[in-house]
């Protein structure tokens, strides 16, 4: 590997790819909001992921007798995720 660099490296190795993936070959601020599916997203865009106002809760499950632990996300006030339930009942 004398004379290249490790990016030049890993850009030969062989990556297998599956049938819904596709290359981006640069990683510039042009194509961090290219949509390559055409399918809808939900990306917010950098900035808003950036500047909002997270923070965790945990707390646990009483419906079944797993008493699981839950962690709950929160952005800006507004539950976006939970996880921590075996049952799954309380994931989100």
């Amino acid at each position: 590997m004398s004379g290249s660099t490790l990016e030049d490296y890993w850009l030969e190795q062989p990556f297998p790819l599956g049938q819904d993936c596709q290359v981006i070959p640069d990683e510039s601020p042009a194509h961090a909001h290219q949509n390559i599916t055409e399918r809808p997203t939900q990306f917010r865009g950098i900035e808003e992921i950036v500047n909002a106002d997270y923070r965790t809760e945990t707390g646990f499950c009483q419906d079944c007798e797993n008493n699981c632990e839950l962690l709950s996300l929160y952005r800006d006030g507004e539950l976006v995720g939970r996880s921590g339930s075996r049952c799954e009942k309380n994931n989100l």
